[in-house]
């Protein structure tokens, strides 16, 4: 895409969004995900309003602020031309991608060798996650031991 066509609805301003500006400003290529995630921080240089409409430079609309439909996973607007096609879409079509392919969750983190045993009682220890700055430390699973030590990997 070359080029979108930017038109505001409070003042019918009118503005164009050139591909070679677009790029050095936002460092992504001028496309329909990338206009997706600035849309909302644009704002007309008429009134600084920012219910605008994009369109293609063939008039396709692309995104209307007054049919604007959030995506449940990231915010930005769902492009107009994907609501058209699939009416019931909650999901752009980037984070779609993302859901139907998710990538591996990290394996959690083991103990080292040296700790895979509670010098206290000798039973198993695990790696766990503390909730309030999500440090990890080695602990004892027999409970009532207490045995804790800090986790070295991370």
């Amino acid at each position: 895409m070359d080029s979108a066509a930017l038109e505001c609805l409070d003042c019918d301003h009118r503005g164009l969004i050139e591909r070679s500006l677009f790029e050095r400003f936002t460092g992504e290529c001028l496309n329909v995900n990338s206009l997706s995630a600035a849309f909302t921080r644009f704002r007309c240089t008429g009134c600084g309003g920012k219910r605008l409409r994009i369109m293609r430079a063939d008039g396709e609309l692309l995104f209307d602020a007054a049919q604007e439909k959030p995506c449940r996973g990231c915010g930005d607007p769902i492009p107009l031309p994907r609501l058209r096609l699939l009416p019931g879409a909650a999901w752009c079509a980037i984070c779609a991608d993302e859901a139907a392919d998710p990538r591996p969750a990290p394996a959690h983190p083991q103990p080292p060798n040296k700790d895979r045993t509670c010098p206290r009682c000798d039973w198993g220890t695990e790696v766990r996650q503390n909730r309030t700055d999500g440090s990890f430390f080695i602990s004892c699973t027999r409970f009532g031991c207490g045995w804790t030590k800090d986790y070295p990997g991370r």
